[in-house]
């Protein structure tokens, strides 16, 4: 708004500004630690290429971890990034967005958001949303924000505010105060400041008066940020500035007058791409394609009012429709090429007849042939068959013996195991008791003691996961299959993948003390199972190890008998053939010797 001002009132014509400054390239720790003492994070300056790449890797994992989007860093979108950023970037920040519809209000901030680590809060909308219902969501938002000290956006938008205009007076007192006086009983606000003494205590940040409402109100200040997205053609928009001046007292105001032709343009692009590819246009079709979008949008902007958002429609309607086009002309084209495929199928199936024709006159001569010369065969028959039934006599004794020696051997891994199968079922039973609570305990943690840590890292390496930070472990404890897959473990996975023995030998080393029962179990009743199913897991891997030769020779053992299962049906088949081909043969012999 403010590059179109300097153009329009002094003249300006320079384009963009070649470098921004940003906080978004800050680490994690640094955002942490800002955070965490209330200060505004610090802005770098940046050039628009070097944003470009950060931007890039913040949207890329936007995109795989909250929504996968069609968002597309224009210079412009990354000016309204960075602006976004500057006002979220301070304690206690607000922002309020007026653009049209289309004009990435909702869909930046949410990016933005994401970037700054703050959870996305926009009350859902139902017949029954007024100010009731939003004050009820309130007492959500600053329970988590002041309370559980959840770093948070609270979106609101046009949508929200329809219904019921105490909606926005609600938002106007919560602006104006930091907080919404009586909002909480006096009990239940008593209640839900008990659990703040003692954090207090050790926040070594906080310098507020020494109470825990004082406090509450900081944590606010801390982890609570606010954006309110408006249309300014909207004809409740100067109604609502008037009646609730914190909208523009307390908030940072962001005016988006729509996108430029050159952004237009390469959204354009963008969503096309598609069709480009697929009808292998020129470049000039790609011009003139875009530049007759860019009109048709700048005349319904002009005398209908359009939105930017209508102009993505446009665009996404136009690569719909091409490409539906394109499927019914390929399958009207693949239909035909089915149609030519089958007529010269037929002309080749008519000469295969023919050529069969003759081939079976032939055959009808060479039959007399063989029907004489199936005599000779006779005694050759009689003799594999004599030899077959010694053959089947023999495998027959070769199993009873196999057999005899596979229960020998089966029964002495079977006691080995019974020995240690009691430890590895009291683990998983042990595993099967843990309660979702003990669970969620843990992942509710920032930073885990070490001896959860290391029980986890056990658990963790037995799984075949390699990534065993902290992390990972809570992305682990958070599947809903945890117990399922600990319970059904197969320790001979231990011993058949590489390395796998040798890093849970060297954690039991070094962090034996870890896996104590009575150690694990202290530190949290959801690791102690855990560890105890650990040790089971590698004594049970122990006695494996030990009876894989006996193992190995019992697979040796069921291969040879499966192989001698399989030779003695073989030979039982190949002398029922010989038999009725003997009968067979026998047979056409009399018969030819009676005519």
């Amino acid at each position: 708004m403010l590059l179109s001002v300097m153009r329009s009132a002094l003249g300006y014509r320079g384009g963009l500004p070649t470098h921004l400054f940003s906080s978004l390239g800050a680490s994690p720790e640094v955002q942490l630690s800002t955070a965490a003492a209330g200060q505004p994070m610090s802005l770098s300056r940046y050039s628009t290429e070097g944003l470009n790449g950060i931007m890039a890797n913040i949207l890329k994992n936007f995109n795989r971890e909250v929504s996968d989007t069609q968002l597309l860093m224009v210079p412009q979108a990354l000016q309204r990034v960075v602006a976004l950023d500057r006002c979220l970037s301070v304690p206690a920040g607000a922002v309020l967005l007026c653009g049209p519809a289309g004009s990435g209000r909702r869909s930046l901030l949410q990016l933005v958001a994401h970037a700054h680590g703050l959870k996305w809060w926009s009350p859902r909308i139902s017949k029954t949303f007024d100010a009731a219902a939003f004050r009820a969501e309130l007492k959500d938002i600053l329970r988590a924000a002041g309370i559980e000290g959840t770093p948070l956006l609270l979106f609101l938008e046009e949508r929200h505010l329809g219904a019921d205009p105490g909606v926005l007076e609600l938002l106007n007192s919560l602006l104006s105060a930091g907080e919404l006086p009586g909002l909480f009983g006096a009990d239940e606000l008593s209640k839900e400041l008990a659990a703040l003494d003692s954090k207090r205590d050790k926040d070594t940040l906080y310098q507020g008066p020494p109470n825990s409402y004082a406090y509450f109100l900081a944590c606010l200040c801390r982890h609570l940020r606010i954006a309110i997205s408006l249309d300014p053609s909207s004809e409740s928009f100067k109604l609502r500035l008037d009646q609730n001046p914190a909208l523009l007292n307390r908030c940072s105001m962001l005016w988006w007058q729509g996108w430029s032709n050159g952004s237009l343009q390469a959204i354009a692009q963008d969503r096309l791409q598609g069709v480009f590819t697929d009808m292998n246009c020129s470049d000039a079709d790609k011009s003139e394609l875009l530049a007759s979008l860019l009109k048709l949008h700048g005349s319904a902007a002009i005398q209908l009012g359009a939105a930017p958002r209508k102009f993505m429609a446009a665009a996404d309607v136009y690569a719909a429709v091409i490409q539906k086009k394109r499927g019914q002309l390929l399958q009207q084209q693949q239909f035909l090429k089915s149609g030519l495929d089958k007529l010269a199928e037929a002309a080749g199936t008519v000469d295969e007849l023919s050529r069969q024709a003759e081939a079976q006159r032939s055959l009808l001569a060479t039959k007399q042939e063989e029907a004489d010369t199936a005599m000779t065969h006779i005694q050759s028959s009689m003799e594999a068959a004599a030899d077959r039934r010694r053959e089947v006599e023999q495998l027959r004794q070769q199993l009873g013996e196999t057999e005899a020696t596979m229960q020998v051997q089966r029964g002495e891994v079977e006691a080995q195991l019974a020995e240690v199968q009691p430890l590895i079922d009291a683990a998983r039973a042990a595993v099967g008791g843990i309660k979702a609570d003990n669970i969620n305990e843990v992942r509710s943690l920032r930073m885990a003691p070490d001896v959860i840590r290391d029980v986890l890292e056990g658990v963790l390496l037995l799984m075949g996961q390699e990534d065993t930070s902290w992390a990972a472990m809570k992305a682990f404890l958070g599947k809903r299959s945890v117990k399922e897959d600990t319970i059904n473990y197969d320790a001979h996975r231990i011993l058949t993948t590489p390395g796998l023995r040798n890093k849970l030998d060297k954690l039991m080393a070094s962090k034996g003390a870890s896996f104590e029962k009575e150690v694990a179990y202290r530190a949290s009743q959801a690791c102690g199972p855990m560890a105890v199913w650990v040790v089971a897991n590698k004594s049970y891997s122990e006695v494996l190890k030990q009876i894989a030769p006996l193992e190995n020779q019992l697979s040796q053992l069921k291969q040879g008998l499966a192989e001698s299962q399989d030779r003695l049906s073989q030979c039982q088949s190949e002398l029922a053939q010989l038999d009725e081909q003997g009968s067979h043969t026998l047979f056409w012999a009399a018969l030819r010797r009676a005519v």
